[in-house]
């Protein structure tokens, strides 16, 4: 079990990032996602209001 949330951080925030890893991390409740990063600063941007 744990104690803490796991924190992660994501490389890339495209169409793949974006439509699919980011929901389903987001969604769970044991993870953070304290760290995005994207060469595209317009998915960066998107990623980081999620």
């Amino acid at each position: 079990m744990i104690t803490r949330p796991l924190r992660i951080g994501v490389v890339g925030c495209g169409n793949i990032g974006a439509g699919s890893h980011l929901p389903t991390w987001l969604a769970h409740p044991e993870l953070a996602l304290p760290a995005r990063s994207s060469i595209h600063r317009g998915a960066l941007y998107s990623a980081a209001t999620r």
